[in-house]
C-alpha cells in the first residue's frame, strides 16, 4: 500500500476539499469502495486496508471482480476480506 494513499491526514485533507464540516469527524467517510484486485494484477491486503482506514469509515466495500479466489490459495488468504474477523 502506498503510504500517502491511506494516510489519515491525506484522507482528511481530501475530505476537507469536498466537505469541510466532515474533515474532523471521527468517521468522515460513510463508505469506502476499494478495488481489491486490479486488471493488471495488483492485489491489496484487505487486513492492511482495514487497519489503515477502518477507523475513518462506517463501511468498507471490497470490489473483488478481478479476484475472489484469494481465500482458497494459502499464500494469498491474508488478502481476502472474506476471512477478516
Amino acid at each position: 500500500i502506498l503510504d500517502h494513499c491511506f494516510d489519515e491526514s491525506y484522507i482528511r485533507q481530501l475530505v476537507a476539499e469536498k466537505s469541510p464540516e466532515k474533515a474532523n469527524a471521527k468517521r468522515p467517510i460513510r463508505l469506502a469502495v476499494i478495488q481489491l484486485g486490479t486488471y493488471d494484477g495488483t492485489i491489496y491486503n484487505a487486513r492492511q486496508v482495514v487497519d489503515k482506514i477502518g477507523h475513518l469509515c462506517d463501511y468498507i466495500f471490497f470490489d473483488s471482480a478481478w479476484v475472489g479466489y484469494e481465500q482458497f490459495i494459502p499464500m494469498m488468504k491474508d488478502c481476502s476480506p472474506l476471512l477478516l474477523e
